[in-house]
């Protein structure tokens, strides 16, 4: 059991389990005394009753002891070695060195990693958790100190790594230890998302004497110290002793901690908010990669010893003189979302490395049956480069391997099992290419050596490279290519990175010949959007409603949106939108007033010639990083009036209560007489006004940058005329995540491919989908048919998209300027279609403004009205004859 300092049990798993209290076991002759229906009538049965409450007493006062100092660890029991061997090679590397009484000097405090995983294996418990605890204890000002307890099942072993000296003793100030942090991602939060947060420092602390005597510290057996702290250093005695709970370990620095996690893949248990799907597997790991090899250099030193048997193990390599290529195969024990990757996966690769210069072949490999495979039905010319892992000059190899699912470390000491475990993953680190599937050791090799992120293949990632391409990246290597150009998985479009040219926050726009106020009553601010707004609401309902307000009040518009609360936070981006003060000399600055009884907008007051006073206005240059800048400020503006609306006023007085308002469908505050006074039964008759005056506005003012509309919406979406035909396309928009309002419902995804099958017979050659959800994707990819699947483009599948309902896009990325980016690309790859298919949404309604022959084109299948798939198969048949026929 691992204690908390207050008591509670913290953790209870063990592979080994008794009827009580170990030292009250030990004090009964290690004899299990059963509990109630005894007599006491025999002095045998009275002296066995006094033997237990002597045991009791004795365990509450150790008890005690433990929690009122310190958690203090039990000894784990073990079944007797074999491996006695090993203590000799590794006793003598527990040294403790002399104190500089100098190591806490410009720290706040000692952290001690007592703990990793305690079912983890020795890449994940040894390496990775570690390298995680070293990154908090960098961020928190503490001096790493590794003193490793005796909880794991795995690294674990008894017979080695007891203490045989009593342990260590320090004094350090006691009370204070890493904190529980729940993040909110964008409001969202798994029920497991516990990260390490700072020391609480609101705890008062007391100079204590620590006692650790369970282990020697195991991590000696096989790592150099990971700093100068000694126990006994007086520097530390005033200064913090912090630790943190099990569970801020993992899942906490296992999984969920961004600043922290060195992944090995992406773990069952993460949410789509850490794992991110949408970002290419090489890609994702790349800055966990780079995080955990800033800490292999600095701090993670394998003893000598492991370093000479790893060199002896694998010798020579070189990329220019002895090439070698590390195959790691795992089979044993494999699970957690993994798969076993069949032998035969890696033959390909082996043999286009040899067939490009490669020399050398060093296997790892935990299975004996892997082994046998590659022995018996490789080709010579690849197995005579092959070696492996033996202990001693032998060809015969003498590793513990398994011939089945058994885990290695079941089969023999565990000491043993560490020592082979880090040499293989010393070994591996020495080649300059791998081939690997998702494990902790590959991982740490990786770690160890930065430069096979660029020359490995995941053959468990299903975007990797191919056999034939990494031949021609070995060549590549071999010619001095840096590892940067090789060639490489797919990567993310980054085409959202050119838009952030636009770094000022006010943009003059083009040359006007008349002053840009002239004839205008005053300037309307539009500063703010409605609360929770993406971009679809933000641009195309927010801002254009207060751009036909402006036209209604003669009030001349300027587009300067501000940071949050007044912009939505799933719009804003810290990083990509540069926030400023303009001062301007107007005459005054307030709100517009609206009358509810009246539903209509009008000046605050009569608007007559006034001094201009200066004004403090912050502005962003959020508008302007993705539209084309209007002519907005000149001389002509200085002293009009300058009026502004706050989010609640385009939120409820604008969008819910105007009636010439533009809606992308009906809001839960709108009233029938505002929504449909007229008592239209379709929803393409009620939407006509509101998407003329859509059009009209975003004709007039909306212009995308080319990074968008030039550039990337003619990659994703291009459409070409041939034999005097032109391309036919359907947009279909699918949204599927958090789809708020009682008015509104989901579509199922099958109801999509039934219009798409239609059109696809209709004669229609192209279909775009933009959609906010992977999932409604990969159905579409898997059950639609053949013709479908083959006219289909998208943004493709490194985009922005959520695997559940209730998460939305921006919720998953951290960038909210590339989910802005990638929803205006689809909007206007849509508006380029002939024909729409949709239900009710901003991103839909904002492709028919751009377009306005999308009205009559398109099909919202939450209308009631709307057509059945045989009608709708008819209207493209007759469209489509007609235009072909014009053309």
């Amino acid at each position: 059991k691992v204690l908390e300092n207050d008591g509670r049990i913290l953790e209870s798993r063990s592979r080994y389990h008794f009827k009580g209290c170990r030292k009250c076991l030990e004090t009964v002759g290690g004899m299990a005394i059963p509990h109630g229906g005894h007599s006491s009538k025999s002095r045998i049965n009275l002296f066995l009753y006094s033997s237990l409450a002597a045991g009791l007493i004795f365990c509450a006062v150790n008890f005690y002891k433990g929690i009122s100092v310190l958690p203090r660890h039990v000894p784990i029991l073990a079944p007797p070695s074999t491996t006695a061997l090993h203590n000799v090679a590794t006793e003598k590397l527990i040294r403790r060195a002399h104190p500089t009484h100098e190591a806490c000097n410009g720290y706040d405090g000692i952290y001690h990693i007592a703990m990793t995983d305690i079912l983890g294996g020795v890449g994940t418990a040894l390496i990775q958790l570690v390298v995680g605890q070293i990154l908090y204890a960098q961020d928190n000002n503490l001096k790493p100190w590794v003193y490793l307890n005796n909880q794991s099942e795995v690294f674990y072993d008894p017979n080695v790594h007891r203490s045989r000296t009593g342990g260590v003793q320090f004094k350090a100030m006691v009370g204070r230890n890493a904190t529980y942090v729940y993040p909110r991602r964008q409001g969202y939060r798994h029920r497991r998302d516990m990260i390490p947060g700072p020391v609480n420092s609101s705890i008062p602390v007391t100079q204590q004497t620590l006692s650790f005597s369970d282990t020697d510290g195991i991590w000696e057996h096989y790592f150099e110290p990971v700093s100068d702290f000694v126990p006994g250093d007086r520097s530390c005695e005033s200064k913090l002793y912090v630790s943190m709970d099990l569970y801020l370990i993992t899942p906490g620095i296992h999984g969920f901690s961004n600043d922290y996690s060195t992944r090995c893949w992406r773990y069952d248990y993460l949410p789509e908010y850490i794992s991110q799907p949408y970002l290419p597997l090489h890609e994702w790991f790349l800055p966990q990669r780079k995080r955990a090899n800033k800490v292999m250099q600095q701090y993670i030193w394998f003893q000598p010893y492991l370093r000479r048997n790893a060199a002896r193990m694998n010798p020579n390599c070189d990329l220019f003189e002895n090439p070698c290529l590390g195959l790691h195969i795992r089979h044993s024990d494999k699970a957690a979302g993994r798969r076993r990757v069949p032998v035969d996966e890696f033959l390909p690769f082996a043999i286009e490395f040899v067939e490009n210069g490669g020399t050398q072949i060093y296997i790892a490999t935990d299975s004996t049956l892997v082994l046998d495979q590659i022995q018996k039905t490789w080709p010579a010319r690849v197995r005579e480069r092959v070696i492996q892992f033996t202990r001693d000059n032998t060809n015969e190899t003498t590793m513990i391997r398994s011939s089945n699912q058994r885990a290695v470390f079941d089969m023999a000491s565990h000491h043993r099992t560490n020592q082979e475990a880090l040499t293989e993953i010393l070994a591996l680190s020495q080649c300059q290419f791998l081939i690997h599937g998702f494990s902790a050791v590959s991982e740490a090799c990786i770690w160890i050596n930065l430069d096979l992120h660029y020359r490995s293949v995941n053959l468990e990632d299903e975007e990797h490279l191919n056999a034939v391409t990494f031949g021609g990246l070995v060549t590549q290597s071999l010619q001095k290519v840096p590892v940067e150009q090789l060639p490489s998985p797919p990567r993310t479009n980054t085409f959202y990175k050119n838009l952030l040219l636009a770094r000022n926050g006010r943009q003059n726009g083009k040359t006007s010949r008349s002053p840009v106020c002239g004839g205008y009553s005053g300037v309307l601010h539009i500063a703010a959007v409605s609360p929770g707004s993406g971009p679809g609401r933000a641009f195309f309902v927010s801002v254009l409603n207060q751009l036909l307000l402006a036209e209604r009040l003669n009030l001349k518009p300027w587009i300067q949106l501000e940071e949050p609360p007044l912009v939505s936070e799933v719009l804003y981006d810290p990083v990509a939108h540069v926030s400023t003060n303009e001062t301007l000399q107007v005459s005054t600055y307030e709100k517009l007033a609206f009358s509810p009884h009246e539903s209509t907008w009008s000046l605050p007051r009569s608007v007559e010639k006034e001094s201009p006073r200066s004004f403090d206005v912050p502005v962003t240059n959020l508008w302007g990083v993705y539209f084309g800048p209007i002519n907005e400020w000149d001389e002509s503006c200085v002293g009009k009036p300058l009026f502004v609306l706050d989010p609640m006023q385009v939120s409820q007085q604008l969008e819910q209560l105007t009636p010439w308002a533009v809606r992308p469908w009906r809001y839960d505050g709108v009233p029938d007489s505002i929504w449909n006074p007229e008592g239209h039964d379709d929803v393409k008759t009620i939407m006509s006004e509101m998407r003329r005056q859509g059009h009209q506005m975003v004709s007039k003012y909306f212009h995308p940058r080319a990074p968008i509309f030039g550039d990337r919406v003619q990659e994703v979406n291009p459409l070409s005329k041939s034999d005097g035909k032109t391309d036919s396309c359907l947009a279909v928009h699918i949204r599927m995540a958090e789809k708020k309002g009682k008015h509104r419902r989901h579509v199922p995804t099958g109801t999509y491919i039934k219009y798409m099958e239609a059109y696809v017979r209709a004669g229609g050659t192209i279909i775009y989908i933009a959609t906010d959800s992977s999932r409604a994707l990969r159905q579409v990819l898997k059950t639609a048919s053949e013709h479908v699947q083959n006219s289909i483009r998208t943004q493709g599948s490194h985009v922005v998209r959520s695997n559940s309902k209730t998460l939305p896009p921006h919720a998953l990325d951290e960038s909210h300027h590339r989910v802005n980016s990638e929803t205006l690309v689809d909007i206007y790859a849509m508006s380029k279609c002939n024909f729409l298919l949709h239900s009710f949404s901003a991103v839909a309604e904002a492709a028919i403004y751009v377009n306005l022959n999308l009205h009559k084109n398109s099909i919202n299948l939450e209308d009631p009205k709307a057509p059945s798939p045989q009608e709708f198969e008819r209207m493209v048949s007759s469209l489509m004859g007609r235009n072909n026929t014009t053309s």
